[in-house]
C-alpha cells in the first residue's frame, strides 16, 4: 500500500502504528482484530523494531496489501522506535499500539468520537480490559494510564470493574 495516498473518506483519517520486536502468533491477533475494526478510514503500519526471528517476514506475506510495512536500522527501543517511525506516517489522528492488544470493532470510533467532539482534546485513551477478564480493567499503560491537571501520571486502579464506567473512553 502507498502510505502517502488517503482514502476518500468523510470520516478523519487515523493511522494505527504497531510497534514491533518478534514473535508472530501474539502479533497476528492484533493485526487481524485491527482489520476487523468497523471504522472506515484507517491505515495500518506495522514497524519492525529489528526483528530477526522472521516474523515480520511472514506478516508482511500473510497481510501483503492490507497492512504498510517500515522496518527500522535494528532495535532502536520503545520510545526511539515509534518516533522515528511516526516521522514518516501522516494521518489526521494516529493510535500507537502494542503488538500483544486485542481491540474490539468498535474502539476506534469511540476514540475518533471523542476526540471530534472537542478541539481542546489532544490525546485519547480506550478502556483497558484484562484479556481474561474482560470485566476488569487492565493495568492502564506504563505511566500508569492518567494524567491529572499538572500532567502527572498515576494509575486509576489495577482490576477496578470495567461495567462501572459506561462510556469506551473514560473522562476524569
Amino acid at each position: 500500500m502507498d502510505s502517502e495516498v488517503k482514502a476518500s473518506h468523510t470520516d478523519p483519517e487515523v493511522a494505527i502504528v504497531i510497534l514491533h520486536y518478534e514473535g508472530f502468533e501474539g502479533l497476528c491477533e492484533c493485526i487481524d482484530s485491527v482489520l476487523l475494526s468497523r471504522y472506515s478510514n484507517l491505515r495500518v503500519f506495522l514497524v519492525d523494531n529489528g526483528s530477526v526471528d522472521g516474523s515480520v517476514g511472514r506478516a508482511e506475506e500473510r497481510y501483503r496489501d492490507r497492512i504498510n510495512l517500515l522496518k527500522l536500522q535494528g532495535n532502536l527501543g520503545f520510545v526511539r522506535g515509534y518516533n522515528v517511525a511516526l516521522k514518516q506516517i501522516f494521518s489526521d489522528y494516529v493510535v500507537l499500539l502494542n503488538d500483544d492488544t486485542i481491540v474490539e470493532p468498535d474502539w476506534l470510533n469511540a476514540l475518533v468520537s471523542v476526540a471530534e467532539s472537542d478541539g481542546k482534546i489532544g490525546a485519547c485513551q480506550p478502556k483497558l480490559r484484562w484479556l481474561s477478564h474482560p470485566s476488569y480493567f487492565e493495568y492502564n499503560g506504563a505511566c500508569g494510564g492518567m494524567l491529572d491537571s499538572c500532567a502527572v501520571p498515576f494509575m486509576m486502579s489495577f482490576g477496578l470493574v470495567a461495567l462501572l464506567c459506561s462510556s469506551d473512553v473514560m473522562r476524569l
